[in-house]
């Protein structure tokens, strides 16, 4: 009986173990092919099985007539094990279009102060304002330049106020090796078109308009798959 009990906690621990690690967990299966959205659901389903083995392993143990169902220890693993999936929460919801109607303002006099960023083809860009000392933008950074790892085509465009040197410590530290980096040194330019909510993320077509635009912790599973997946 005490061996049962032990392995019971040990698989009720281990579902507490991915939701730490649920970041690393999910880049490592978006590496692979995955999807952002798909690597999540596997994750919060690893967590609702552990739970159930272990409410699985106590029923076998302590229920002398077995006439609890696995039906009931589903039912209650589930709930539980995806309650638990959520315990380091990442984004405001994740998933789901979290977009909003925002459009990028001032084109002309961005590209006068930064140099043209458009494809000079029919393809979108993907252009990011960035803080250096913004935390959802360290997570959107590093959740974008995965994409750019793992195959996403569109072309990303970085745009930064401040000190060079300051962007090179955050390029260098949150994925954004691939970025094409480009810098305002207007202020009051940088925070009209990047609408003043930080990270503000303009997916643009080649001639300037805003096909999608996210902001914050908007940039969920969802978004970065269709990132992910958008043809150029």
């Amino acid at each position: 009986m005490v061996l049962r009990i032990l392995f019971s906690l040990i698989f009720f621990s281990a579902s507490f173990i991915v939701p730490f690690y649920f970041d690393l967990l999910t880049i490592s299966l978006v590496k692979v092919g995955t999807g952002w959205v798909a690597a999540t659901i596997i994750l919060r389903a690893l967590c609702i099985l552990s739970v159930f083995i272990s409410l699985l392993i106590l029923k076998n143990t302590f229920s002398k007539t077995r006439k609890i169902s696995l039906v009931i220890v589903f039912l209650i693993a589930l709930p539980t094990g995806f309650g638990i999936s959520f315990i380091s929460p990442i984004y405001q919801s994740d998933y789901g279009d979290l977009t909003d109607d925002v459009q990028l303002v001032k084109l002309d006099e961005l590209k006068a102060e930064i140099g043209n960023f458009l494809s000079s083809d029919n393809s979108s860009t993907l252009l990011c304002f960035f803080t250096t000392t913004c935390p959802h933008c360290k997570v959107a950074a590093e959740k974008i330049g995965i994409n750019q790892e793992a195959g996403q085509k569109i072309k990303v465009v970085s745009v930064f106020p401040g000190e060079v040197a300051d962007t090179e410590k955050f390029i260098a530290e949150h994925g954004g090796q691939q970025f094409d980096v480009r810098y305002v040194n207007n202020d009051q330019l940088f925070v009209e078109t990047s609408d003043g909510v930080f990270p503000s993320v303009f997916l643009i077509d080649n001639n300037g308009n805003t096909l999608k635009h996210w902001t914050g912790d908007n940039l969920n599973y969802s978004g970065l798959d269709y990132l992910l997946n958008l043809e150029q």
